[in-house]
């Protein structure tokens, strides 16, 4: 019997301007078992020409390495203050903590299949985590915020940041 189970997609906007539309696309399902999934991706796309965008391409080829390890360290940096706070973590713990101890190995390594899930919206970027994606169940979902300012200023001769922070703003 299927009594009980649920499965449900949802579209919110996140941002839409003259040339931009970022949309968050939900997922949900319950199949029975302690707690239902749920997923978020974010749709992001360029309006004529029409085109999907994706992380990697709001940065000059040049500096994706530089780009990827700022996404990543920035990432780290706010989970780890999310977790800390939500299991109230005492601070000699805190001390000891790293990427590959405290979130999944690999989770956020500099690699675009770990960033890929974002929104963009007037401020930022907004990495999204998924329940799973760098840590268990518990810790949920996460977005993080990282203001356009702040990549600007790491990657000063980003023209394709610079051209959509101004587009947006």
């Amino acid at each position: 019997s299927t009594l009980g189970w649920e499965y449900d997609i949802s579209y919110t906007p996140n941002l839409i301007a003259k040339s931009i539309i970022s949309v968050n696309e939900n997922f949900y399902s319950f199949t029975g078992g302690a707690h239902g999934n749920g997923f978020i991706n974010g749709l992001n796309y360029h309006l004529n020409p029409t085109y999907k965008i994706n992380l990697e391409d709001l940065f000059e080829y040049d500096e994706h390495e530089k780009a990827l390890n700022f996404i990543s360290d920035f990432c780290y940096q706010e989970l780890r203050k999310l977790y800390n706070e939500a299991f109230e973590i005492p601070k000699e713990e805190i001390e000891k903590q790293d990427k590959e101890t405290l979130f999944w190995e690999d989770s956020l390594s500099p690699k675009w299949d770990n960033f890929n899930t974002f929104l963009i919206s007037k401020k930022g970027l907004e990495i999204i985590f998924n329940a799973y994606s760098v840590s268990a169940y518990a810790f949920g979902l996460h977005f993080i915020q990282i203001p356009f300012d702040k990549i600007i200023s790491i990657l000063p001769n980003n023209n394709k940041l610079k051209y959509l922070n101004n587009m947006l703003n």
